[in-house]
């Protein structure tokens, strides 16, 4: 029997949720004028390339390392940098510290830190290299040297060795004391000799055939000319050669380096006692054990 009346609505099954997903970049926005790229300040006229662009072209945010463009670096998820000024870099310490918008706390240690890469930069730069030999020669050997002319060779040897250096060629204008044309050698604070001429006079020196050596691991070497030369000259031509300190050997005027036994190695040396004695903390002196 069939009741007469409307029909129950059919029961359908239930929407499944929507599946979530991470997507690494967000939904358009509204289309309006794009926002300016952020730099983010590392040192004085210098960003980081890569990350100043803030959205992509077709309007999406752009994130980098996972972080969004607002962010800095990994370490510093979470500080917004958006809308803050640019740094001056030819504004002082302090009154960059002081603008609106910059962090105080980091500010003068990001300074600080970018002085200390530039010093250790340019000390390392400027550090002559350890060699353990090389040539010299005067500008334009073989040929005539030119007139007013200076140039330095800054030599350093490894620690515990000296710097020996001689002369194959030599035939520089003589003048009285060499104050014309030279070669000068200095180690540390102490000039070595200053050489000119092609041999030796009672007033000037020329190198023959001896062999120099430095005071201590590093030697300078200068070359000069004056503005015109009567004949022509043809400089000099030197070889140089990083050499072993013996510390064992005892000089004349000078205590010996250790007490009982010294042994020498390339680039330095070490002491040891006899059979019955024990070395001190200086590790050169020897006392009798005890009983």
């Amino acid at each position: 029997m069939k009741l007469l009346g409307r029909s129950p609505a059919p029961i359908l099954p239930s929407p499944s949720p929507a599946p979530r997903f991470l997507y690494l970049h967000s939904t358009p926005k509204s289309p309006r004028s794009p926002r300016p790229p952020t730099t983010v300040p590392l040192c004085p006229a210098q960003d980081i390339p890569g990350v100043e662009k803030g959205r992509r072209r077709d309007g999406r945010r752009r994130r980098v390392w996972g972080l969004s463009a607002d962010s800095w670096l990994p370490g510093l998820a979470g500080q917004r940098w958006t809308n803050r000024p640019k740094v001056d870099p030819t504004a002082s310490l302090t009154n960059r510290a002081e603008r609106p918008g910059v962090r105080k706390d980091r500010d003068p240690e990001t300074m600080r830190l970018c002085l200390l890469l530039a010093a250790v930069w340019h000390t390392a730069a400027g550090a002559p290299r350890p060699e353990m030999f090389g040539r010299l020669t005067s500008p334009g050997f073989p040929a005539v040297y030119p007139n007013n002319k200076e140039k330095s060779w800054q030599l350093a040897a490894p620690p515990g060795h000296v710097i020996k250096i001689y002369f194959t060629h030599f035939n520089l204008e003589l003048s009285y004391l060499c104050e014309y044309d030279y070669v000068k050698l200095r180690s540390g604070d102490k000039e070595l000799v200053t050489l000119c001429g092609q041999e030796s006079t009672d007033t000037e020196q020329a190198p023959g055939n001896r062999t120099f050596r430095s005071i201590g691991n590093s030697l300078v070497v200068t070359f000069r000319s004056d503005y015109s030369n009567e004949k022509p000259f043809t400089g000099f031509e030197a070889f140089y050669a990083a050499e072993d300190v013996d510390e064992c050997a005892t000089l004349p005027g000078r205590e010996p380096a250790c007490d009982h036994h010294c042994h020498n190695y390339v680039g330095g040396f070490y002491c040891s006692c006899s059979l019955g004695y024990t070395m001190h903390r200086d590790k050169r002196t020897c006392s009798a054990q005890d009983n």
